[in-house]
């Protein structure tokens, strides 16, 4: 049986486009996720202080205080949110928010698994009891 020579070609160029398609797909999920993930942990606003953001953020999972270079710093540790978007984006660690004396935002961490920067922070600052 004689076979078209670029029958070959041909399915070789169906099979790359169909897994370019799929692998697209991938990454245009991923980018959801990704923007899905944020608005869920994102503070409502920039300017936001404690008590709004207490009554208006996300559940907090942990409020706890920390004495860092001579200032009471509060540090809310929120819940990794239950959506579809978790599934995909796999945080290793839950959203923390950072609050200075006065109760303005001064920091936000959207994964405290892999942040060195809240890592940095933790280091130098002195957990109170209350």
């Amino acid at each position: 049986m004689r076979t078209f020579p670029f029958a070959r070609t041909s399915s070789c160029l169906i099979w790359f486009l169909a897994l370019l398609l799929i692998g697209g797909a991938g990454v245009g999920l991923l980018f959801r996720a990704m923007d899905v993930y944020g608005r869920h942990i994102a503070p409502p606003r920039k300017d936001i202080d404690l008590d709004t953001f207490l009554s208006e953020g996300p559940a907090p999972f942990r409020i706890e205080r920390f004495l860092k270079e001579g200032q009471t710093n509060t540090v809310v540790t929120g819940k990794v949110p239950d959506t579809w978007a978790s599934w995909i984006i796999l945080p290793s660690g839950p959203p923390a928010y950072i609050f200075d004396e006065s109760g303005k935002l001064i920091g936000f961490v959207s994964d405290t698994g892999e942040n060195a920067w809240l890592r940095t922070w933790l280091s130098g600052a002195v957990p109170l009891q209350e």
